[in-house]
């Protein structure tokens, strides 16, 4: 009975969620903060999930050793600009995959939200000088990457271990 009636509401769902997520609103620029050009802001989550009843060996991919638990993990990508919305979700990975692994393969979702119109290339190219907007991400996501603008902290590095003022 509860399977008919899942059947009978799904189309109607489906169609709902479509409506809502097809059309995303744009980025706005509210070209008087530090960072006009910021679209996004992602991250990614770690949702912990009991120990599985079995050897490690066996369930090492579900375990995060940063956070040191058994996971699944998603990346929620946000609008930079208010009210902010969670814009893309990642579909559930393992908890021992890596964030930048996690980035790597979700990129592609955002590169054509980040492309300017030719509306808001006219409207903000003079002030933030390129024509596409930018991602705020944490250092788990730096990177090389030639088809979007990530904008991190700097890591510290064993040889540097202290960043000036300007760096943090």
């Amino acid at each position: 009975m509860a399977c008919n009636s899942i059947k009978n509401i799904r189309p109607f769902l489906l169609n709902a969620l479509e409506k809502m997520f097809i059309n995303l609103p744009r980025p706005q620029s509210p070209l008087n903060e530090d960072y006009p050009q910021v679209a996004l802001l992602v991250d990614a989550t770690t949702i912990k999930v009991s120990t599985p009843p079995i050897p490690f060996e066996d369930s090492n991919l579900l375990y995060d050793g940063h956070h040191q638990v058994y996971s699944m993990k998603f990346e929620v990508a946000v609008s930079a600009w208010y009210p902010h919305k969670a814009l893309f979700v990642s579909n559930a990975v393992m908890g021992g995959v890596h964030e930048v692994a996690l980035f790597r393969e979700g990129k592609e979702r955002y590169v054509q939200y980040l492309k300017m119109t030719d509306k808001e290339k006219e409207k903000y190219f003079c002030t933030l000088h390129t024509d596409r907007w930018a991602i705020v991400a944490d250092k788990g996501s730096q990177g090389h990457f030639t088809d979007i603008e990530v904008i991190t902290p700097i890591k510290k590095h064993s040889t540097n271990s202290k960043l000036s003022s300007c760096q943090r």
